[in-house]
């Protein structure tokens, strides 16, 4: 396909040249009055144009097909990196992310340009050659250091240019927050509450006359460069003007290859008319090709983010060991973890969770309790130590087969757009039925579901982010996602933060009658601490540490102990 386009440019241009041939021999033939002659090639000249119009226009679809194929290509790569990205690099590059909106953005220029860029290029080439080939190689060689002086000043104003529009658009970015934190429910309440207006609307102006500023420099800093350019385009065609005039008037115009032997005076003039002509079409196609770099240059920025974002590693590396979940009993064993996540350091840590037992981890905010999720789940991996399941490191088995043992409701519940059963599917596609409906009745959203007004059960329709659906249930469907796998290991991270008393009871109940129909082991990291009081046993952590550990009973009984201490309070508040 690219040699295609190739050839369709090269064409392009051999037509534009073989046109301005023409108008130089119709101007002969006038000149000389040679009627037959003159008919040929006004007829030639009906061929020519008409057919560099549908080339172009040939091309130009080329261009777009190529361009928009090869930005299918990167959509596609961004994705799959998208949803493969390890998850400590969304932590650690979150500008990453927030540049892909302006990458998928930006898709149409960086292929519109890249072709305009490869077009103007050629375009310039034809013209050059066009004076060197077929009139004078002399007028042809002035060209070359008027482009080489235009081309450095250019791109040294570019720099200028582009300090200023750093400045404008993170001004931009600075007006646009402001106006986002005024326009949400709770910036709006805040500014009322605190009566800040007067601030925030002295700030936004301060902020708007900086870009305002900024915008009027950018563009004084464009006219510059395009005046600059402009300038000694006009030197070099003046100078071409000159020889090629005193060169007519001493008879010593060059007409062509022949002619540069034997100059020929009685045609001098259709040359130079030839000469301008291609003079002007070229002193446009550089400018364009200028224009071109100048936004090329602006996508620098965005581009090399999508170069980062492709070089990042694909999801956290897993083994090639397919074990049928079936097969696992779900005995847990952490085995001396260590984790660095910037200045916060878990570990040494080490326990066991038996199959079919319900483990509980509890303690301060910032303990740790969330990090020793991801490390389970395989978001993150341990700096040192293992952690395993029956015997096998978590690290050797594939990445559905362990997904497929392991499953997890976090403290953030992710609702996608679509139906309840599609969002159900997206854990096990094929799940039927009767297992859709068991994974709901566990997390106590069944009879909810069917009972909806709208008639449409499993079908009803969600908003992005679950949107139709409260917190409470939101969580749930999280859950019976969670459920619905089968899993051998449930990992429940504040699962039931937003329930209320009466769902949360009903909730304990149904997962322990699952429990005991599947013998899956059950993690639970909550703050509410009268949700684990069954549990079988209870790891109390701080500071990164596993700092008491034992059944509820046992832990009471250390009166002075974090988790006694913790009872208390939370009772307290009851």
């Amino acid at each position: 396909m690219m040699i295609g386009i190739l050839a369709l440019q090269v064409g392009r241009v051999s037509l534009g040249l073989l046109a301005t041939w023409i108008l130089k021999w119709m101007i002969d033939d006038i000149t000389h009055k040679m009627l037959p002659s003159f008919l040929v090639i006004v007829v030639t000249f009906g061929i020519v144009n008409p057919l560099s119009t549908l080339v172009f226009r040939w091309q130009n679809i080329a261009h777009n097909m190529v361009g928009r194929r090869l930005m299918q290509q990167i959509r596609d790569e961004l994705y799959r990196q998208i949803i493969e990205i390890p998850i400590s690099s969304i932590l650690q590059r979150p500008d990453l992310l927030g540049s892909l909106t302006e990458l998928f953005e930006m898709e149409a220029q960086i292929s519109n340009l890249a072709m305009t860029y490869i077009s103007n290029s050629l375009d310039i080439i034809g013209n050059f050659l066009g004076l060197a080939l077929l009139l004078n190689p002399l007028l042809a060689l002035i060209e070359v250091p008027f482009i080489v002086i235009a081309w450095s000043i250019y791109t040294f104003r570019l720099k200028q240019k582009e300090e200023v529009t750093e400045k404008k658009t993170n001004d931009r970015s600075a007006m646009l927050d402001m106006v986002a934190a005024v326009t949400s429910f709770e910036g709006a309440a805040a500014a009322r509450l605190f009566q800040m207006q007067s601030q925030f609307q002295a700030h936004y102006t301060s902020i708007n006359k900086a870009f305002t500023t900024a915008g009027i420099e950018e563009q004084k800093a464009l006219l510059r460069m395009e005046q600059t350019t402009s300038i000694i385009f006009s030197y070099m065609r003046m100078l071409v003007y000159l020889i090629g005039g005193i060169q007519l008037i001493g008879q010593a115009l060059y007409v062509g290859p022949i002619h540069w032997i034997m100059p020929d005076p009685n045609y001098a003039l259709s040359s130079l008319l030839a000469v301008a002509s291609l003079l002007t079409s070229g002193a446009s196609s550089l400018n364009m090709l200028f224009g071109t770099w100048k936004r090329l240059i602006e996508l620098v920025k965005p581009l090399k983010k999508l170069v980062d974002f492709l070089e990042l590693r694909s999801e956290e590396a897993h083994g090639s060991i397919n074990i049928d979940p079936r097969e696992i009993e779900g005995k847990v064993e952490v085995k001396d973890v260590t984790f660095t996540y910037k200045s916060f350091q878990l570990g040494p840590i080490s326990f066991t969770a038996e199959p079919g037992e319900v483990l509980a981890i509890v303690g301060p905010s910032g303990a740790g309790k969330s990090m020793l999720i991801y490390l389970l789940e395989q978001f993150f991996q341990p700096v040192e130590g293992t952690i395993q399941i029956d015997g096998y490191d978590v690290r050797e088995f594939s990445a559905r087969s362990f997904y497929s043992t392991v499953s997890a409701v976090l403290q953030g519940n992710t609702v996608f757009a679509g139906t309840i059963k599609e969002n159900l599917l997206l854990a096990r596609p094929d799940a039927s039925e009767q297992e859709l409906r068991h994974a709901l009745e566990v997390a106590c959203l069944y009879n909810e579901i069917m009972s909806d007004p709208s008639g449409d059960g499993y079908n009803r329709k969600l908003g992005r982010g679950g949107l139709g659906l409260s917190g409470g249930q939101i969580q749930r469907l999280a859950i019976a996602r969670a459920v619905l796998v089968h899993p051998r290991v449930l990992i429940l991270d504040e699962a039931t933060s937003s329930l209320d008393i009466w769902n949360t009871a009903l909730f304990q109940k149904a997962l322990a009658q699952l429990r005991r129909e599947t013998g899956m082991t059950v993690i639970v990291i909550a703050h509410n601490l009268t949700t684990i009081r069954g549990a079988d046993r209870i790891l109390v952590m701080k500071e990164g540490k596993i700092v008491e550990q034992g059944t509820h009973k046992d832990l009471l009984a250390l009166k002075e102990g974090i988790y006694a201490l913790m009872y208390r309070l939370h009772s307290d508040e009851v």
